[in-house]
């Protein structure tokens, strides 16, 4: 009897510590620190690692459209217990995007630099950056319900815009 409970003391040791080596062997990933330097980062367990061809269509679609230029450096989905899931991408330019789990954008930014192109914004917001501040680039942008926080580069001015583009207010 002593025999055997000590071989399932043994048996059920070797079954928690191969678990326990599964826990340990976790995902990896490379990503674009701001000042250019590359990271490796851990995949978090609300997160899974992804390729470019298992993001939503609608997701590279706005890639594709927004930043021809640039390849996928990274693509996350997080599962979210209390919210909504997301998708976060980041680009070999630096840039980074969260999406929605319906794929729609939700926030573009690139720290201490310009995001390129902003055909994906209203072109009212737009032009009133263009027109008002012309020696600045956006590096953050936030979709909300309201409309639009726009975070300026390098006067470091926040602008909010509704959801049709118009100008609301500005914070320093």
């Amino acid at each position: 009897m002593k025999k055997i409970a000590f071989s399932l003391a043994i048996i059920s040791l070797i079954g928690l510590q191969s678990c326990n080596n599964i826990d340990n062997k976790k995902e990896t990933y490379q990503e674009i620190e701001e000042n250019g330097t590359v990271k490796t980062e851990t995949v978090d367990r609300n997160e899974q690692l992804l390729k470019e061809d298992e993001l939503p269509e609608s997701v590279r679609n706005f890639i594709t459209q927004n930043f021809a230029n640039a390849q996928i450096q990274n693509a996350l989905h997080e599962k979210n217990n209390l919210e909504d899931d997301e998708y976060k991408v980041q680009l070999t330019d630096g840039t980074k995007i969260e999406f929605d789990q319906g794929g729609n954008w939700e926030e573009v930014k690139k720290e201490k630099e310009t995001i390129g192109k902003l055909t994906f914004l209203p072109t009212p917001l737009t032009d009133y950056i263009k027109n008002n501040y012309p020696a600045d680039g956006v590096e953050k942008v936030e979709k909300k319900a309201q409309g639009y926080e726009v975070d300026l580069y390098p006067s470091d001015v926040e602008l909010k815009f509704d959801q049709n583009g118009n100008f609301v207010s500005k914070s320093k």
